[in-house]
């Protein structure tokens, strides 16, 4: 009877009390595990383009903080940042374009016109870009930092959905109050936390660059094109002991950029004007 239980039962169930060493793994297995091990593929080991693919399925403002993962994070997440950054000016700047030129040129004719508010919606998210480029934008040029409020470019997106979705849109200060405190936030924090720890451009336009947080009115233009005249002239001073022509096509790089950026200025302070009279006009009633 024993013999034939003692047949079921394998040969280690056989002794149940004996204490059983540990496994061997055979030398091929310990070799193909090892090989296994080593072939896993990390997600630092894919290319650039494929990471930035799988990053923009995430919001912008998650790239910002991934930066912070590794040097290799960093240097994909900026260039991602920077690059959409650059690519809503240019949208922005087309669409401000193209709707400027189905507006009547009378102002009392703009109001009452049907894309009156896209107008001044899509007039506002330029004229901010435009605030953001000339606080960032040379330093991104030249590699010092990145566009890192990626909060930023998920509220735009956010507000030209809104502007696809919406048949009968608000008045612009409404839709774009949050984008307005978002991008005062990111330009005051840049001035005095980021801006001073980085290499200082040695170029005039740096002072262009300065942009006070309060409205500018309309009288002190004439003053700002006072004070452009002046440095101007004073570059042209500077200038005069260098070699003729090294000294006048450095200058006209100066004075081409120098108008372009009074230009832009001038635009931002005449809306950010205008959006005063509004918000004047909307606590009066």
């Amino acid at each position: 009877m024993d013999m034939v239980l003692n047949a079921y039962f394998s040969p280690q169930d056989s002794h149940p009390h004996e204490i059983q060493g540990p496994t061997q793994i055979p030398e091929k297995d310990n070799v193909k595990y090892k090989q296994k091990t080593t072939d896993i593929l990390h997600i630092t080991d894919l290319p650039p383009e494929i990471i930035q693919h799988i990053l923009r399925n995430l919001s912008f403002d998650a790239i910002s903080k991934l930066r912070m993962v590794s040097k290799y994070f960093n240097e994909i997440c900026s260039s991602l940042l920077n690059s959409e950054f650059n690519h809503l000016r240019a949208v922005m700047l087309q669409k401000f374009h193209s709707i400027k030129a189905l507006m009547p040129r009378r102002e009392s004719a703009r109001r009452k016109h049907p894309l009156a508010r896209e107008s001044d919606i899509i007039e506002t998210l330029h004229m901010r870009l435009s605030l953001l480029h000339m606080t960032f934008g040379k330093h991104i040029e030249r590699n010092y930092c990145c566009f890192f409020p990626g909060e930023i470019i998920d509220e735009i997106y956010r507000i030209l959905r809104y502007i696809r979705s919406t048949l009968c849109l608000n008045r612009a200060y409404k839709v774009t109050d949050e984008l307005f405190d978002l991008s005062t936030m990111a330009m005051e924090y840049f001035k005095e936390h980021i801006e001073p720890s980085l290499p200082e451009i040695s170029y005039l336009a740096h002072d262009l660059f300065e942009h006070s947080s309060f409205i500018t009115p309309r009288s002190d233009l004439a003053i700002q094109r006072a004070q452009l005249m002046q440095l101007e002239c004073t570059n042209i001073r500077k200038e005069a002991n260098l070699p003729k022509n090294d000294s006048v096509t450095k200058f006209q790089k100066q004075l081409k950029n120098t108008r372009e950026m009074a230009k832009r200025k001038t635009f931002c302070i005449k809306f950010e004007w205008r959006l005063f009279i509004d918000q004047g006009k909307k606590d009066a009633k």
